[in-house]
């Protein structure tokens, strides 16, 4: 049985990267996500925890226009999956 990681810091570079691809600000997700503050996107960015599954779908169907799915490589949208 392998394991599989969830790599926080450059899930959360790829969330910031697609993010200001799409020229979406911090403030544009807190207000999609009904935040009253943006540290959450902040801490996710960062690389110190990752978005709730719901926030994840949020994220990806209704901000940034990707879908949530699996493939070969073990990539989630925006996720950086490493297997060990």
């Amino acid at each position: 049985m392998c394991e599989i990681t969830i790599d926080l810091y450059k899930t959360g570079l790829n969330i910031k990267s697609i993010r200001e691809s799409k020229g979406i600000t911090v403030k544009d997700i807190q207000k999609e996500l009904g935040f009253t503050s943006p540290q959450a996107i902040y801490k996710w960015q960062d690389g110190k925890c990752l978005p709730t599954l719901d926030n994840i779908i949020i994220l990806a169907k209704n901000i940034i226009n990707m879908a949530v799915h699996f493939n070969f490589s073990f990539s989630i949208g925006l996720f950086c999956i490493e297997n060990l």
